[in-house]
């Protein structure tokens, strides 16, 4: 049951996070975490790229609840209904995407580089990067860390972080709690973040 407990502080309290930022979703859940000594001290890690505003709205739903109905949930995956009501509470993602042809596919099919819809509506007026050689691919896939271009353009110039042994990462890789560089430098001098922890 402790294992659970980890997966759900790393789910709600990291996964759901934005930047960082002071009075941000993820950091208001992890003081109140802290606060009830559910997470050590230190600096609470918000680098997912997996911010919406429903992991928003659940996060700064959970840091609204007592302690004492924080850690049974945390400690012992107890789903006590308050808790659970967040995520009935908070708007919804939407599921499926439907085409201008009335076609219905996936939500996150749409803008992905690939045409779904019969009539090719899901990927009209996305943001694209137009690759060198004249090809195009979504906005998001520039500087991704993989090539996506024929021609590697969509990887050209981008920023690097470098380890001291001369091994170059994709920045967002630095102080990300990982040794990602051979030589571990990519965590040197990094702040010591908060990690999940129950009452003994």
């Amino acid at each position: 049951m402790r294992l659970f407990s980890i997966f759900v502080i790393a789910l709600v309290a990291f996964f759901a996070c934005d930047n960082g930022s002071a009075g941000d979703p993820c950091t208001t859940l992890g003081k109140k975490l802290q606060s009830c000594g559910l997470m050590t001290p230190g600096e609470i890690y918000c680098g997912g790229d997996e911010d919406t505003a429903f992991e928003s709205c659940v996060s700064l739903c959970f840091a609204r609840a007592s302690c004492s109905e924080l850690e049974p949930f945390y400690c012992e995956g107890v789903r006590d209904p308050s808790l659970m009501a967040c995520f009935s509470d908070c708007p919804g993602e939407p599921l499926t995407f439907t085409c201008e042809d009335g076609f219905v596919i996936s939500y996150h099919q749409k803008c992905d580089g690939r045409e779904d819809c019969p009539d090719r509506s899901d990927e009209f007026g996305c943001p694209v990067f137009l690759c060198a050689d004249g090809d195009s691919i979504p906005a998001d896939k520039e500087c991704d860390g993989r090539q996506d271009c024929d021609d590697a353009s969509d990887e050209s110039g981008c920023p690097v972080f470098t380890c001291a042994d001369g091994e170059e990462l994709d920045p967002r890789r630095e102080c990300d709690g990982r040794e990602d560089c051979s030589d571990g430098s990519d965590e040197l001098g990094c702040p010591v973040y908060a990690e999940p922890t129950c009452p003994e």
